[in-house]
């Protein structure tokens, strides 16, 4: 059983990463559309590499880490889908990252699908 100590070292963290977010620091979140639970749902033919995907896949793949939220968040606000975009996000980690040792890198590709399960249980407002 964790100790009480690390839950509140987490919480603590938790709690400070939220105060940046909220503080302005990626406040260009904000202008961003929400996703409705609807346009969440995971259609499974939606993960299937098709061409029109493999742009948005060497944007994540190529762009710089540093520019890499603004240019994705302006192409959502130029009208880039919560479906293409988790599609794309998985299809480049998959491509990229490789599964060896366990648990190492791969935990990447791993957490965009915990993120989208998150995101169906959050509010829309938070979504």
């Amino acid at each position: 059983m964790p100790n009480l100590h690390t839950r509140r070292q987490f919480i603590r963290a938790a709690a400070a990463s939220g105060a940046v977010v909220a503080g302005g620091e990626l406040a260009f979140f904000s202008g961003l559309p929400r996703v409705s639970a609807q346009e969440a749902r995971l259609d499974p033919q939606s993960l299937r590499f098709t061409d029109e995907l493999e742009p948005l896949i060497r944007l994540l793949e190529q762009t710089p880490r540093e520019r890499l939220l603004e240019e994705v968040g302006a192409r959502i606000r130029s009208g880039l889908g919560y479906q293409p975009l988790l599609a794309a996000l998985l299809l480049a980690g998959v491509r990229n990252i490789q599964p060896r040792p366990v648990g190492f890198k791969f935990h990447a590709v791993l957490v965009v699908n915990s993120a989208h399960l998150a995101s169906m249980a959050s509010p829309e407002a938070d979504r």
